[in-house]
């Protein structure tokens, strides 16, 4: 019943935002079999494997949500973030961009895609993006903290204690 799969999938979801990661898994695989054609099962089951280190598995679940559904900024954000972990800089790039095209708004792919031009040395860059996802999601602890980095990188240390300071 597909209204089972899409609870499996909601709980999957809870799941991951609490850290229970095997619960995820298991509620997820079992959407995924009552509906093995749900793309946010795929996805929230890639995310509790990129959570778990298991970045194989968590590819081929993300590779599969975007086959099923092509139009999702959230599955080409967490593929792209996947990517970064393992190195794949221009990957996962392409995988912002992706995510960004399909969706302008979307800071955290700002905040991931700048995590990646900092990984490339492209600072300036990063901290363009760094503000834009600011810019659109004010309350962002991670991407104050992620600027303030950057900034401490450049040198630019009261810069870098006011965005430490707005993260709290």
């Amino acid at each position: 019943d597909p209204a089972f799969a899409r609870a499996f999938s909601n709980r999957c979801a809870l799941y991951n935002d609490k850290g229970l990661l095997d619960e995820a898994i298991s509620d997820c695989s079992r959407a995924i079999s009552l509906s093995p054609d749900m793309a946010s099962a795929f996805m929230n089951r890639g995310v509790s494997y990129k959570d778990k280190g298991w970045l194989d598995e968590a590819l081929l679940d993300l590779n599969k949500a975007i086959e099923l559904e092509p139009g999702s900024a959230d599955a080409y954000n967490n593929r792209a973030s996947v990517y970064g972990m393992k190195e794949r800089v221009d990957q996962a790039l392409e995988d912002c961009d992706k995510a960004l095209w399909l969706n302008p708004s979307f800071a955290e792919a700002y905040n991931n895609r700048a995590i990646l031009y900092k990984k490339k040395g492209l600072f300036d860059k990063a901290l363009a993006d760094y503000d834009k996802a600011i810019e659109l999601k004010p309350d962002f602890a991670i991407a104050y903290v992620n600027r303030g980095a950057m900034y401490g990188t450049k040198d630019l240390f009261d810069k870098a204690l006011q965005d430490y300071s707005k993260a709290q």
